[in-house]
């Protein structure tokens, strides 16, 4: 199993630094088959301008 460490939140009303939200976004890619029907993320580190939308934000709270 890989470790994974982020320095702060991710998702809505988090601190989202970009390093984090690719840290996470490829955490996710990693582990697809856990959370279908969830697409591959772009691993872009943005969540948008309304987190609420974004697609990252979603596939956290499936997981």
């Amino acid at each position: 199993m890989t470790t994974m460490r982020i320095s702060q939140s991710v998702g809505i009303n988090g601190v989202n630094n970009p390093n984090d939200i690719k840290a996470v976004q490829q955490a996710l890619n990693a582990l697809l088959r856990l959370i279908a029907p969830t697409q591959r993320l772009v691993v872009d580190g943005r969540l948008g301008s309304r987190p609420e939308q974004s697609k990252t934000v979603a596939a956290i709270k499936l997981f």
